[in-house]
């Protein structure tokens, strides 16, 4: 695997499972970069270093931004914290975070800390169930030290930047 520590973490779903969420999300990184460069926009990567430090993808322009593979259009998850116990992408660097909303072929962009600012001002208490919405939520059980907030994406449909649609189709590189 590519991080055996982020694999380590993880060995509660299967090497299956693993691989193909990784898959989706290397895809809609690949997928949004395309579609960034064929409007015209500058599209550098980010390091390996500014990816897992920073939470950047890419520079789309000379900002920052961070996406989220394989989303549904019904709910999703703000990451306070992450697996390792570090800060999450929402204390990031990143201004944008892009979710790729797989059911609707469509790309969700939000400014970041318009979603922490959201979190702070409505989240207070805390679950032990991963069904709960808009409570902090840590993965104790599997051992992830991670705190999640599980959102309606209804709530956050007034924090929506842009979206945009795209065709399902391989990427390539």
């Amino acid at each position: 695997m590519n991080n055996p520590n982020r694999r380590e973490v993880y060995s509660h779903i299967s090497d299956k499972r693993y691989s193909k969420t990784l898959a989706q999300g290397n895809e809609s990184e690949k997928r949004f970069a395309k579609i960034m460069s064929e409007r015209g926009n500058e599209v550098v990567k980010a390091t390996a270093n500014q990816d897992m430090k920073l939470h950047i993808d890419f520079f789309i322009n000379g900002e920052g931004v961070d996406v989220k593979g394989n989303k549904r259009s019904d709910y999703l998850w703000l990451e306070l914290q992450n697996v390792f116990g570090g800060k999450g992408w929402l204390y990031g660097s990143a201004k944008w975070i892009v979710y790729d909303v797989s059911d609707l072929k469509e790309f969700h962009i939000y400014k970041r800390t318009d979603l922490l600012d959201f979190v702070v001002k409505n989240v207070t208490e805390t679950t032990d169930s991963n069904r709960d919405f808009m409570k902090f939520y840590k993965r104790d059980k599997t051992g992830g030290d991670d705190k999640i907030v599980r959102c309606r994406c209804s709530d956050i449909k007034h924090l929506l930047i842009q979206t945009i649609s795209y065709a399902i189709t391989k990427t390539k590189g």
